[in-house]
């Protein structure tokens, strides 16, 4: 399972964030305030799949939409290299 939290300007994902709780994921962070500027953090992920790159994609149109500036943080070596992949790297901008 996953869960995702908010510290003020910061998202902390953490535990396996997987095709199967994606979804969930994404409907508890609809409530999730993203203001000015919005930092999703995957320092406590322990495992993840490629639904997570769905769920950054979802988030950066959201940020779009409420003109919040959206970064990336302690991303996955997986997950980068599978943004590079599906050639989605540059939009999520991932650090």
């Amino acid at each position: 399972m996953a869960y995702i939290t908010q510290q003020q300007e910061v998202w902390q994902l953490s535990g396996e964030l997987l095709m199967d709780n994606a979804n969930a994921v994404l409907s508890e962070s609809a409530s999730l305030a993203m203001d000015d500027q919005l930092t999703i953090d995957f320092s406590n992920i322990k495992n993840i799949d490629t639904s997570a790159l769905a769920l950054m994609i979802e988030w950066m149109r959201r940020a779009k939409l409420e003109f919040c500036q959206l970064s990336f943080i302690n991303v996955p070596e997986n997950l980068k290299s599978l943004s590079v992949l599906y050639g989605v790297n540059e939009i999520l901008n991932v650090k």
